[in-house]
């Protein structure tokens, strides 16, 4: 799909929450130049590039911590488009001819479930537990899914959710005997942010588009 931008958006910075406005930038990293909304914060480093997501600009382009929050209509890039009294944000796809829009709650916490997954033809010598990880918003009941992948791979997600040696082997454990495991923190379910899962591959299943009053 050809990236095109709608000419009409408005986005917010995605982390002051205050307007931006296009501006031409040009980066030492980059061999040109390139438009982008700007934060208008003083010295913020924000910017919005569809395509791209949110990024910090300053003589150089810096993805580190770049925030990208992509459509499932069309993979996208979503902008901040609003955020209401309630502190719940509005996200809008910014690709021309696409209304997808969804409301999120910045402070939602995800239940993580890890689930075994039958790979044939595995060799008894090389037999590791396939897994795929699920969340759950604790509050709005969204979903997200996670890839197929050995252990190797989820025991560094796990690792990264902050999961201990002994609850580590207790989840392969249970992943050996075919059987489901929901992460834990020290005394109750774990609680993960929507970042947290989009670094770990996670990737959120529709949801239905929502109404912006004009």
């Amino acid at each position: 799909m050809i990236v095109m931008m709608k000419r009409d958006i408005a986005p917010l910075c995605d982390r002051h929450h205050g307007p931006m406005q296009l501006a031409q930038f040009g980066a030492s990293n980059i061999a040109l130049t390139f438009i982008a909304y700007k934060c208008l914060a003083d010295s913020c480093l924000r910017a919005y590039q569809h395509g791209s997501g949110y990024v910090d600009i300053a003589d150089f382009v810096s993805v580190e911590d770049g925030f990208r929050r992509d459509c499932p209509e069309d993979e996208m890039t979503m902008y901040l488009a609003e955020i209401d009294p309630n502190g719940t944000e509005v996200w809008c796809c910014g690709q021309l001819n696409c209304e997808y829009s969804e409301a999120v709650n910045p402070h939602e916490r995800f239940g993580v479930m890890i689930r075994p997954i039958e790979v044939r033809n595995q060799e008894p010598s090389e037999k590791k537990p396939y897994s795929q990880l699920e969340a759950v918003g604790i509050s709005n009941g969204a979903r997200w899914i996670g890839p197929c992948q050995p252990w190797d791979v989820t025991l560094v997600l796990l690792s990264s959710f902050r999961q201990n040696s002994a609850q580590l082997v207790g989840v392969r454990s249970s992943l050996l005997e075919g059987t489901p495991a929901e992460l834990v923190g020290r005394a109750a379910p774990l609680g993960v942010t929507e970042q947290q899962l989009m670094k770990a591959g996670l990737k959120r299943l529709r949801t239905k588009g929502i109404a912006i009053a004009s």
